[in-house]
């Protein structure tokens, strides 16, 4: 009898051996369960969320095609191709004095241009502070030459206007 006794002990232990097996499958399947369901309502989320950058990407073609085909936009387009036609004859000026104006002006505005490139390049230690002071020097004469000429000529053309 101890023999059945020995095999009864045995597939005790197997059964509880199984029972402890089918809970933990179950434990899993549960968990696989609830990270499918998870997976199924992210997918329709996503699927939802392209579903409106679908629809706002074609009301956005849509309103790009009205504002494209409107006929504002080809009256601006047209009225900005004859500005840029026109532009030569409202800059370039048509007399020596205007243009020498012009020239000292832009003369004036190259050296103020200058003078933060190297104000910037000697703040970053790029040049030395002698470069830097020789540089503004010549740049502020260059400067106070093409102002003063530019103003010799304005005030001239206002004395011959009186």
């Amino acid at each position: 009898m101890s023999k059945v006794q020995d095999k009864i002990t045995t597939m005790n232990k197997i059964v509880g051996k199984l029972a402890n097996a089918s809970t933990v499958l179950n434990q899993h399947a549960d968990e696989i369960t609830a990270l499918t369901d998870r997976e199924r309502t992210r997918k329709a989320v996503l699927e939802s969320e392209m579903e409106y950058i679908k629809t706002c990407s074609s009301q956005l073609e849509e309103k790009l095609e009205t504002i494209y085909s409107d006929k504002l936009w080809e009256d601006t387009a047209n009225s900005n191709e004859k500005m840029v036609a026109n532009i030569d004859a409202l800059v370039m000026p048509e007399d020596d004095v205007s243009g020498y104006i012009l020239d000292y002006l832009s003369d004036e505005k190259a050296c103020e241009e200058t003078m933060e490139i190297i104000k910037e390049r000697f703040r970053k230690k790029k040049i030395s502070l002698d470069d830097y002071l020789e540089s503004v020097r010549s740049l502020a004469n260059q400067q106070y030459m093409s102002m003063a000429k530019r103003r010799k000529i304005i005030s001239v053309l206002s004395a011959n206007k009186r």
